[in-house]
């Protein structure tokens, strides 16, 4: 049997601008053409294949950030996310569903490294199910293998739930001169879900940075029990930050051995 990935579509048809007013986003899709008199429809945009990562960097982010990657991508499309007028999304489901997916690919990262992941993104996950938390998810002392298949299980149910809620899938489709099954998903809410799962598969490849805690692909494989740290912290000196730290603390400890002899 032939084996087909869910596609995205090239382009993603987006609004012309939104505006977030009482924390409800809305959109504009049409605009005079004031050459022609005529007003014009939605922007053909090319999907990016980094909106996973752009969407997830959207948890804690300011309203008017989450606003302007609305006005450029448009509505999510979740089943339940509209409460309100028609073509309309509430501010904070956004800011939920952004944290979401940071806690997706934290988790994803750490399963990928062999390490547990943080109480608060299993919460996170596990509420999305409408499941009582685990507490053996994040305990170091619980890695074997049945534990490292229940977080994994745990993350396909929580990705499955994302591609289940979103809308505009297609399970048809043209080949040449056939009709052959081609899932695939052509909204915003239903392509981020699909980016994030095909990261979640590739998740031995990415990292959480020590500092900042977002997850990023690294260009080479770090060496075990170094720090890790994404790009911008880098750009930071950040790591130059923390080997200070363990300078000064080593220091400090001789001192004390010193004063005990």
């Amino acid at each position: 049997m032939e084996k087909r990935k869910v596609s995205i579509g090239q382009y993603l048809a987006t609004p012309r601008s939104a505006k977030l007013s009482g924390g409800v986003l809305s959109w504009e899709w049409l605009s005079e053409n004031r050459k022609h008199s005529s007003p014009r429809g939605p922007l053909w945009r090319k999907v990016s294949s980094n909106l996973w990562s752009d969407f997830a960097k959207l948890a804690g982010a300011k309203p008017e950030r989450i606003r302007a990657f609305a006005g450029r991508w448009g509505p999510l499309r979740v089943a339940w996310a509209q409460q309100g007028p028609p073509d309309s999304e509430r501010l904070d489901r956004w800011q939920y569903l952004a944290m979401l997916a940071q806690a997706v690919l934290r988790c994803s990262a750490a399963i990928g490294r062999g390490q547990t992941g943080n109480t608060s993104d299993w919460t996170m996950i596990t509420g999305w199910l409408e499941q009582a938390y685990d507490p053996g998810l994040a305990n170091p002392s619980k890695m074997q293998e049945h534990w490292v298949i229940y977080r994994r299980a745990v993350i396909s149910s929580a990705l499955n739930r994302w591609y289940e809620r979103s809308s505009g899938h297609t399970l048809l489709g043209w080949g040449r001169d056939k009709i052959v099954i081609a899932p695939a998903s052509t909204t915003l809410f239903g392509i981020v879900g699909v980016q994030l799962a095909y990261q979640f598969v590739k998740a031995a490849e990415m990292l959480v940075c020590h500092h900042c805690q977002r997850y990023f692909q690294p260009e080479r494989k770090p060496a075990p029990g170094v720090r890790s740290f994404c790009p911008k912290c880098r750009r930071e000196q950040k790591p130059q930050m923390y080997a200070m730290r363990d300078y000064r603390r080593r220091k400090g400890n001789q001192r004390s051995l010193g004063s005990v002899f």
